[in-house]
């Protein structure tokens, strides 16, 4: 176990794997509950008539484009660090 796998998941007096894991999952569901209003508020002013209110529909649905990106990166980060050799998403995700 290396020094970063034992700093997160050491069962010291603070579980720092727990707290980080929820902030993942709050940051997560944060980006995902972002993109669902802007993809719907965006996909609604496309519809518009005129071409300005079209244009900002089209910037809030590219919007939601990139949160629901971030909520992925978001969630491949552990993945990507357990592939690299740090095996922490095991106490990041219970």
């Amino acid at each position: 176990m290396s020094e970063a796998e034992s700093a997160i998941c050491g069962g010291g007096p603070i579980n720092v794997g727990r707290i980080v894991g929820l902030m993942y999952g709050g940051l997560f569901l944060f980006f995902i509950f972002k993109a669902a209003p802007r993809a719907a508020f965006g996909i609604d002013k496309m519809g518009s008539t005129k071409s300005d209110t079209q244009m900002r529909g089209k910037e809030q649905a590219m919007g939601s484009v990139y949160s629901v990106g971030a909520a992925i990166v978001l969630f491949m980060i552990p993945l990507l660090l357990q592939a690299g050799g740090l095996d922490i998403a095991s106490c990041l995700m219970p």
